[in-house]
């Protein structure tokens, strides 16, 4: 055994003695050397590279995920999406599968999980039974511009029962001669019902018009127990309670 270990340091003086003394294998030696360390210096760019992407991946992936639920209403089912931020969109007069179809249009990663919208579906159940008046759930418009998000704003704030017109609706955003654009800003809510564009009509007192159809802004006023019958055109909006 101690002559094996003996022999084997030998060799290993006799190569070091002849990479001293051969320049081309001291060549060899240097040119090993600077790719272990290219290598080395590589592997741990690489690995905080990866990381780094890795982290913007998660980050991007959990800004985009928006999660899908249903209630029914009696003009069908409603369908709610919401991302970490809340509430982002509602639809109506559609399926499941055009509702995923319209949030990925939209850059949104939908998925199934009527679990994570407990509290957002159970706002919606209530306001349609009439037991609700207001919803207090964080709503997600980070993908309007800056005129409709005025305009929703201005709408959010008509009271339960009421209606205004589009054209007070642009008076209240400062921009008086924008009632065709605020009609448009509201046919494109993203979040109907939660923000109440139904509650918007026209300036002679009839209803109006509504992205979701008139029927289901019929069904909305009966809800709330908004009548609009008055002959000369003026809201009559009885502030009724419905029964829990």
């Amino acid at each position: 055994m101690t002559l094996a270990c003996d022999a084997g340091a030998q060799h290993r003086n006799q190569a070091k003695l002849h990479g001293l003394e051969c320049e081309d294998c001291r060549l060899d030696g240097e040119r090993d050397k600077w790719w272990d360390t290219v290598f080395e210096v590589h592997e741990r760019m690489t690995a905080k590279g990866l990381s780094s992407v890795r982290r913007k991946l998660e980050k991007e992936f959990k800004e985009r995920h928006a999660f899908i639920g249903h209630v029914e209403a009696p003009f069908g089912p409603v369908y709610l999406a919401a991302t970490d931020r809340g509430l982002c969109r509602i639809g109506f007069r559609t399926n499941e599968r055009k509702f995923a179809n319209d949030l990925l249009s939209r850059g949104l990663l939908p998925e199934l999980s009527a679990r994570r919208l407990q509290r957002e579906r159970r706002e919606l159940q209530e306001y349609l039974a009439g037991r609700r008046e207001r919803f207090e759930v964080s709503i997600d418009l980070r993908h309007v511009t800056p005129f409709q998000r005025k305009v929703l704003a201005a709408t959010s704030r008509i009271p339960f029962g009421c209606c205004t017109s589009y054209s007070d609706i642009a008076r209240r955003i400062g921009q008086p001669q924008a009632r065709r654009a605020v009609g448009g800003a509201l046919n494109k809510n993203p979040v109907a019902i939660v923000v109440p564009c139904h509650r918007v009509i026209a300036a002679d007192g009839s209803i109006g018009g509504y992205g979701g159809g008139l029927n289901v802004k019929r069904t909305l006023f009966e809800i709330e127990g908004i009548n609009l019958e008055d002959p000369k055109g003026q809201v009559r909006a009885s502030q009724k309670r419905r029964r829990g």
